[in-house]
């Protein structure tokens, strides 16, 4: 996890203690690689760009949120001015607006705000508890079944799971304390034969470096997309037609341009390779390697290398349990 300055976690350093250079530390985000939303609708959701307000008021007029849905909620500003502020307690909101004590700034149009509504610090937490007793207002048992990770106190660097919440405190499988700096996670569990690939360099202009795909595996045929701009999962992005379930002995690779290969090993069988357009979402076959695997294993076994020309290029894939390699060029 990348390592940001935040208002949640912070690394306190205590007077006694001696450092002499060779000490190496990290300063935590209580933010977690996509948190969960607590409201999913775009016009409702927890983070947004400001579009004016006062010194005791945040508008942002593309929301719609319900009355005081983030009363009692924390928010920071990310970004622009208010910036380094630090934590602000939100008193009320109307549906595009948050009320909060007297600042020193008034937000703007670079002033880009995230309110803390699915991560933070627990006033308290004993007995499998997380409790935010004054922060938060989720729906029962929405929760229910999701992971969280504690990114520091006690606990840190786990995964649990939580078995059930009501409207301020979280019941895990663990047991944390209030040290215990959390964040609940968007994205389903992944299962084996999954990687990361980062669509940099697409023709549409909107998608240029936005988003990474991860095929979600465990023998599953959804493919989630993270969204780097707002730091949030688009899970199961629709992809047609969806045939194939990747899992063990899968692999991928990316283009440079607007195709994501992907790879589904049959042990004994050939590789079946596919392309995934990213424009349109359409997955299309283009084919089967010529020799058969042996037992597969997990591993990247695929790769793509562009002519110098920018003509053509040539994916190559690895045979599982040989020194063997195919190769085949592609000009679509």
């Amino acid at each position: 996890m990348p390592c940001y300055v935040n208002f949640e976690q912070r690394r306190r350093v205590a007077p006694f203690e001696a450092h002499d250079g060779t000490s190496r530390y990290c300063i935590f985000d209580a933010k977690c690689f996509g948190p969960a939303d607590q409201r999913k609708q775009l016009d409702q959701v927890s983070y947004g760009r400001a579009s004016g307000g006062s010194t005791t008021t945040l508008v942002d007029s593309s929301k719609n949120w319900p009355v005081n849905q983030w009363a009692g909620y924390l928010f920071k500003i990310e970004t622009g001015t208010g910036y380094g502020s630090g934590r602000i307690a939100i008193i009320s909101n109307t549906a595009n607006t948050l009320t909060y004590a007297t600042q020193s700034f008034t937000p703007d149009d670079t002033s880009k705000y995230e309110i803390a509504d699915t991560w933070g610090l627990p006033v308290s937490g004993a007995a499998s508890t997380l409790t935010e007793t004054t922060t938060k207002n989720w729906t029962v048992n929405q929760w229910a079944g999701k992971r969280l990770r504690v990114v520091g106190g006690t606990l840190n660097s786990t995964e649990v799971t939580i078995i059930s919440n009501t409207a301020t405190a979280l019941t895990l499988t663990g047991t944390p304390d209030a040290t215990s700096a959390y964040c609940i996670l968007g994205p389903p569990t992944r299962g084996v034969g999954i990687d990361l690939v980062w669509v940099h360099s697409p023709t549409v202009a909107a998608k240029k470096g936005r988003y990474m795909y991860s095929p979600r595996g465990g023998a599953s045929n959804q493919i989630d997309r993270y969204d780097i701009s707002t730091g949030r999962w688009d899970f199961g992005t629709t992809v047609h037609p969806q045939s194939e379930l990747f899992t063990t002995g899968s692999s991928y690779c990316y283009d440079g341009g607007n195709r994501v290969f992907l790879s589904r090993n049959i042990a004994n069988g050939p590789t079946r390779i596919f392309a995934l357009d990213i424009n349109d979402n359409t997955i299309t076959a283009i084919g089967t390697t010529t020799l058969a695997n042996g037992t597969v294993h997990l591993g990247n076994f695929m790769e793509y290398i562009a002519d110098p020309e920018g003509d053509v290029g040539y994916l190559y894939t690895m045979m599982h349990t040989t020194t063997l390699m195919c190769r085949v060029m592609l000009n679509f």
